[in-house]
């Protein structure tokens, strides 16, 4: 865990993405959702993430991995996204991710994959 000092450095944003991503784990996979209400779908469950660290990104998969710029797999730090082709997660260190992968699978976390157009990383500045 990182310290509270406040300097907004990439490692407390990331780390805010990822303890809210986290407790996410279990809800419902729900296509369009992007509450505890309801569920998440990939890009809800981003967006909500991203919120929590004062990031806003729309709710779209496509344009939540065109947001920020593609990294090397060693350069993705915890927080930022993993994309495929139609899909969206979060980066979670140690080839692991936090997803709401499909119908019937809560979300969880997971070790990164492989899938049509991806996995690559991108960074959100």
């Amino acid at each position: 865990p990182q310290g509270g000092s406040g300097s907004g450095g990439d490692g407390s944003r990331g780390s805010a993405i990822l303890a809210t991503a986290r407790s996410k784990i279990g809800m419902p996979y729900v296509w369009g959702a992007a509450s505890d209400d309801v569920g998440y779908d990939c890009s809800g469950l981003v967006q909500v993430a991203y919120a929590a660290a004062g990031i806003e990104l729309a709710h779209s998969s496509a344009s939540q991995c065109s947001a920020g710029s593609r990294v090397s797999q060693d350069q993705a730090q915890p927080g930022d996204l993993v994309c495929w082709s139609g899909h969206v997660a979060i980066y979670a260190g140690d080839n692991t991710i936090v997803e709401a992968a499909t119908e019937g699978v809560p979300v969880r976390e997971t070790t990164v994959y492989q899938m049509d157009g991806g996995p690559y990383y991108v960074h959100i500045s």
